[in-house]
């Protein structure tokens, strides 16, 4: 390039000694040769022995300059061993300052690190343990949506990691009651209690024979309660007053409650024989009308035995309390102190390749240490605790090369890929998330509810013609006899058919009758008609579905792709250098696709069999209320149970390498020039193929577990409604229920069964797409509140910032300012001091790496970002005039801005004056296309009139006046001061 000006990022650190010594040589000739200025960014000594002139820096400031000899001679040299020098080879001479920016806390943990004193194998380990978890910024994993733990406290995930117990509550108790013994424990007396009271449900009968296992049955659930209750006492005692502050954990007390009154209300309304009392309640041809002197012969009984149905109650609390558990469970477990190791999950493959790209480093070595790393994690892939992370690191610390020390060698492995295991998308998530991006569709929303609504309501329209078919169309009874004669003058044999139909019945005296209400015939023409004509609404609806589905996901969709693109233009750079170029291209191209399906899934697979399901319960209540009741609390046990939580980290797990599997064969095609030119296509093709494999087995993984979530449901819904139709088949038999009673409820059983392992299809869908959902809504939503207007003052406290969060250091650090409202207030100081960076944290261009920007003593990362932005006006240096009248540059703050309001803006802003000396005015074209030359002040006053009309509580201007001469500067200083005060 033959530069003037040829610029070393510790261009030689990883060189030997005698190969750096050489180019350094040729670098110092070079220069003096070819005239050219060599900047060089170091932390060796030996590169700067032949330097002109050598800048020492630490945290942010030059702390000394000279030559080698002058810094040898003031005794700097030992010290030079811990700070990073900038050092320059030619004649140069070197001017800089900045803002102090250092910490002494900062610099004496960065001291530490590098001290030869402190440099034993425990204090690298911390070290490289509180750099792993406590980094001042999050840094993204490079193939991952998934920020590190620290990050995901600050982004409100559901769970908070805690050094300390929150007050109040009794750890050592919480921590009993959540180990996985004592949980499973209760969760299986749980469903023991349940399985074996709804089995009695529906294989016994009210009237009959439940009263003979009443007792027993009363006996073992009141057992069982007894155990609820000391599991739910103590989990009081342990919370104690935090109990009130979860959803989860008062249901669960209320639930237990509802379990103690049902329990109660079985053995109050026991059943007993001896005290047994029948009555008709009314009868089944009641429609038959009667001549005088005749009784209707059919009654329909009722006892007051009734214990069946507060068994049933109880079966379905019971089921609400298995539901609710994992929830208490979860809520009790944030607030016990946990270390933010624990939930860590760090990738083997990722510390392979940190170890292959440790400098010098011996690949008998490596070999040794990926020995020990299959033995210590006892697998050859996947995630790594905390723990086995510690347990290797010792270890291989004794393999690191003979010159690196053991603090060196662990700064190769601080960029490991670390994930929470505390936070990710399950079936729950993927719900209220699909919500959100629909609630702008309102109409739309309510119209495929109410139509989902008339198409569960198909089902029970078709139990009741079956059960119509079954009471009234079927014959009562048909006898065939074989009969064998003489027909026409020939022996015949046939099959002589008597049926009894449905309306003959035959009097105490033997004589026969025959109800007139109904006629079989008429009663078979419209069930079977009323079969066939429901399909005509059925297909309607159908369609009306899958009208109403496309355009909400359509429009959903389109929000999304918008709304994405938007979000990310208005990131912080800090945003993009923690993320990688494949991974933001993943998330259009790979992920909106996936959500796209899922959000078909939640349609289809959600929300219809979900409404059908409820609309169906209720029916089967009304005709059996028992089995309905047992069968409800089932499907709710059953959906929200299962390998979901399992499904859903394999899911994440694959959303993970997908987007690194992205990475990579974007880079070979970016590349693919070079690929050609130096003809490496067989080992990228190596390595690539080496991804795929890891991403296949990840996608094999995600796939087996969410199928084996379906698979789950399914089965148990079918083992269910066989326990159920066989129980109603004993009740048929010993005449409990009639037979259209029993086609009615099998007909609804099974119709509702078919919703509720869709759902265990949605399941397997939400899993399997969770984790793309997750990394657009890491991104596109945000549930901040808006910023509170500015009543009192904007202010700083020890705010810092780096551009590079790789390195120590801090190109703002421990910051304090106070900005009173209506002051005019000046940020001053020589080139590159960090003006223009202080100035990007107040716009929130850039996420601050540590302090508070406040607003009335409230922070500002609370707050949503555009609600702040809202109450900001910017000039910048160049002013920024576009194309247009001087109106619409005006406007351009302010959209919504009257013509008045933008005269006004500008009439503060002191350009009513040159603005009416203007042949048109306010529309006087400006920019490119200008009709009327303005000079630099004018320019600027009509930038400062368009920050003025937007009324902000606060204006930042960025070397607003630094191109200006004096006169018009000094009056436009003025005119601020004056606006501030106004």
């Amino acid at each position: 390039r033959k530069p003037s000006i040829l610029l070393l990022d510790e261009a030689t650190s990883a060189l030997d000694a005698e190969t750096e010594a050489s180019i350094v040589d040729c670098l110092h000739a070079l220069a003096k040769k070819l005239h050219m200025t060599i900047i060089s960014v170091t932390h060796r000594l030996s590169t700067t022995r032949s330097a002109d002139s050598i800048l020492v820096m630490q945290s942010g400031r030059v702390v000394d300059q000279g030559t080698h000899e002058e810094l040898l001679g003031r005794g700097l040299l030992a010290e030079l061993a811990d700070m990073p020098i900038v050092a320059s080879t030619s004649n140069s001479s070197f001017a800089s300052s900045s803002i102090p920016c250092g910490s002494q806390d900062r610099r004496r943990h960065h001291a530490d690190d590098e001290d030869p004193n402190a440099r034993s194998t425990q204090r690298a380990l911390e070290l490289f343990t509180n750099a792993l978890l406590a980094g001042s910024t999050p840094r993204q994993r490079r193939d991952s949506q998934s920020t590190a733990p620290y990050q995901a406290t600050v982004d409100g995930a559901n769970t908070t990691m805690k050094d300390t117990p929150a007050p109040n509550v009794s750890c050592g108790l919480l921590k009993m009651l959540d180990h996985w013994v004592w949980h499973y424990t209760v969760l299986l007396v749980h469903f023991g209690d349940y399985l074996v009271n709804s089995t009695a449900i529906a294989f016994l009968s009210a009237d009959y024979t439940y009263v003979e296992w009443g007792a027993t049955l009363r006996l073992l659930s009141m057992g069982c309660s007894g155990v609820y209750a000391i599991d739910v006492l103590l989990r009081m005692a342990g919370l104690r007053t935090r109990l009130c502050r979860s959803c989860a954990s008062m249901s669960d007390v209320v639930a237990l409650l509802c379990v103690g009154g049902a329990l109660a209300a079985r053995f109050v309304y026991a059943d007993n024989v001896e005290e047994k009392r029948v009555v008709i309640t009314e009868y089944l041809d009641k429609d038959q009308p009667l001549l005088p002197g005749e009784t209707h012969v059919f009654p329909k009984y009722r006892s007051n035995q009734i214990e069946i149905y507060f068994a049933a109650a109880y079966c379905v609390v019971l089921a609400v309390r298995i539901v609710l558990k994992p929830m208490v469970r979860v809520y009790s477990k944030s607030l016990q102190p946990t270390s933010a190791a624990d939930t860590l999950l760090i990738s083997m493959d990722s510390l392979r390749s940190a170890l292959r790209r440790i400098p010098n480093i011996a690949a008998a070595s490596v070999e040794v240490m990926e020995h020990d790393l299959v033995i210590i994690c006892g697998r050859t892939d996947g995630d790594m605790t905390n723990d086995e992370l510690m347990v290797f690191l010792e270890k291989a610390v004794a393999h690191r090369p003979a010159d690196m020390t053991a603090s060196a060698f662990l700064s190769h492995l601080r960029d490991l890929d670390a994930q929470s295991a505390l936070r990710v998308y399950g079936a729950l998530d993927v719900v209220s998330s699909t919500l959100r991006h629909w609630s702008n569709q309102r109409v739309a929303l309510a119209s495929t509810v109410l139509i989902v609504l008339v198409h569960a309501s198909i089902t029970p329209m078709l139990a009741y013609f079956m059960g119509l078919l079954g009471d009234e169309a079927f014959p009562n009874r048909v006898n065939k006899i074989f009969k064998q004669g003489y027909r026409n003058g020939t022996m015949q044999t046939w099959v002589d058919t008597q049926v009894m139909a449905k309306n003959k019945f035959v009097f105490p005296n033997g004589t026969e009758g025959t109800f007139t209400y109904f006629v079989p015939a008429s009663s078979l023409a419209v069930g079977v008609c009323g079969i066939l004509l429901i399909c005509v609404p059925f297909a309607i609806v159908d369609f009306l579905m899958g009208y109403f589905q496309s355009t909400m996901i359509a429009n959903a969709t389109l929000k999304v792709q918008g709304q994405l693109l938007k979000t990310i233009l208005a990131q912080p750079t800090l945003f993009f250098s923690q993320r990688t170029e494949g991974d933001l291209n993943n998330l259009f191209q790979s992920d909106v696709a996936r959500v796209n399906a899922l959000w078909q899934a939640v349609f289809w697979n959600l929300m219809h069999p979900l409404i059908a399901i409820v609309a169906g319960f209720a029916f089967l209540i009304y005709f059996e209320p028992s089995v309905g009741m047992v069968s409800l609390g089932f499907s709710i046990m059953v959906v929200t149970s299962g390998p979901q939580g399992h499904a859903s980290l394999k899911s994440k797990d694959f959303g993970s390498k997908n987007a690194y599997t992205s990475a990579d064969f974007q880079n070979a095609i970016a590349c693919q020039q070079v690929v050609r030119a130096y003809g490496i296509q067989s080992p990228v093709l190596t390595k690539f193929h080496a991804t795929t494999t890891t991403l296949r087995k990840a996608q094999f993984l995600k796939d087996f577990w969410a199928g084996a979530v379906q698979i789950y449901v399914d089965s148990a819904m079918f083992f269910f409604v066989a326990v159920m139709t066989a129980g109603l088949a004993l009740k048929v038999f010993r005449a409990d229920i009639t037979a259209g009673a029993f086609f009615s409820a099998v007909t609804l059983m099974s119709r509702i069964s078919t919703p509720v392992t869709v759902l265990g299809g949605f399941m397997r869908v939400a899993i399997g797409n969770a984790s793309s959902l997750q990394r657009l809504d890491e991104i596109v939503l945000c549930d901040k509140v808006r910023c509170r207007i500015l009543m009192a003052s904007k202010t700083l406290d020890r705010l810092s910032f780096q551009y590079d969060t790789s390195t120590a250091h801090f190109d703002l650090q421990q910051v304090s300012a106070t900005f009173p409202l209506g002051h005019y207030v000046c940020i001053v100081g020589p080139s590159g001091c960090g003006k223009s960076t202080l100035l990007g944290c107040l716009m929130q261009f850039y996420e601050p790496s540590d302090g508070v920007i406040a607003v009335d003593d409230h922070n500002l990362h609370a707050y949503s970002k555009s609600s702040y932005m809202g109450q900001i006006a910017v000039v910048f240096q160049d002013g920024g005039i576009l194309n247009g009248s001087i109106l619409d540059n005006i406007r351009f703050g302010n959209a919504l801005a009257t013509d008045d309001e933008c005269k006004h803006a500008a009439e503060l802003a002191e350009c009513g004056a040159f603005v009416h000396a203007l042949k048109d005015g306010y529309d006087t074209i400006v920019g490119q296309h200008a009709t009327a030359n303005l000079s630099g002040g004018q320019t600027q006053r009509i930038c400062l009139a368009r920050a003025l009309v937007r009324k902000p509580s606060i204006l930042l201007l960025d070397e607003a006046t630094s191109a200006l001469d004096a006169e018009t500067e000094a009056s436009i200083v003025d005119c601020l001061h004056a606006l501030a005060k106004k």
